[in-house]
């Protein structure tokens, strides 16, 4: 992990409290995530005008060989060819959709002053932000974390002209599962940019594990480098962060956060 950056992890209170109890991390699955385009396929083809202009293509490219009638018959062939193709998309939606149920994705960030995340997860600066460190026997896989792709469209919501024309007529392939089903996964609507978001990906296999939504990996207390205490956090939760924290580990560090007197930031003091 040389080239990554420092990771973290913005929570509540209560659930701090259940990964220092416990000493586990939680994987989720992104059929629950709050952002209804987060990992979702929506494989088509925008409109009939874009079937239309590949089977132009190819009657053009036909129409100094082919005779009327030959072309009449060339058309219909056309028609049938490209609803199979059709056919094929329409399969890996389906195989997405199985897919993508097995999912659990584990989500960090860069950041660990940003105003915005801790109104929107850590309950209104109540909760607390927590930075890990990696090491080489701990559960939580930051040397395998992948950076998130901002962008203004979905992953594949329409294929781009030159592309279906190319898998149509077999010059290239779509690799559903390393190319489209990851870049699903890794691609967030360009609004989700200020949370500089990194995520790594693990499977359930069993219905029951699946049911849950979820899955719940063991740590290390040295897998947590420090801890910072939402500048809203109330006194009984600190005392007990504080208390477990020691418990668990003398390397973990923990700060208080209050308001900046002139700017619309947080300063962060050590206390532990």
């Amino acid at each position: 992990m040389k080239n990554n950056p420092e990771f973290y992890k913005y929570t509540s209170a209560n659930t701090c409290l259940l990964i220092l109890k416990n000493l586990t991390i939680r994987w989720n699955s992104p059929l629950c995530f709050n952002d209804p385009f987060d990992s979702q396929l929506n494989i088509h083809f925008g409109d009939n005008s874009y079937i239309n202009r590949v089977k132009e293509h190819v009657m053009q490219e036909a129409g100094e060989v082919f005779d009327d009638l030959a072309q009449k018959e060339l058309s219909e062939l056309c028609d049938k060819w490209l609803d199979h193709e059709k056919e094929i998309l329409a399969k890996a939606h389906t195989q997405w959709e199985s897919y993508a149920r097995g999912v659990r994705i584990f989500c960090v960030t860069e950041k660990f002053d940003n105003l915005l995340m801790w109104a929107h997860y850590t309950c209104d600066h109540k909760g607390v932000v927590l930075k890990f460190r990696e090491i080489d026997r701990g559960g939580l896989q930051l040397n395998n974390m992948k950076k998130v792709t901002y962008a203004e469209n979905i992953p594949l919501a329409s294929l781009m002209m030159e592309d279906f024309m190319k898998f149509c007529v077999q010059e290239s392939k779509i690799d559903y599962y390393d190319d489209v089903f990851f870049e699903t996964i890794y691609t967030k609507s360009i609004h989700w940019n200020y949370e500089q978001e990194w995520r790594a990906i693990n499977f359930v296999k069993s219905e029951e594990d699946i049911g849950k939504g979820y899955k719940d990996s063991n740590i290390v207390p040295e897998e947590i480098d420090s801890i910072y205490l939402g500048c809203k956090m109330s006194e009984a939760d600190k005392k007990e962060i504080i208390a477990l924290a020691k418990g668990k580990s003398k390397n973990i560090r923990v700060f208080e956060s209050k308001k900046h007197p002139q700017r619309f930031a947080l300063e962060f003091t050590p206390i532990m």
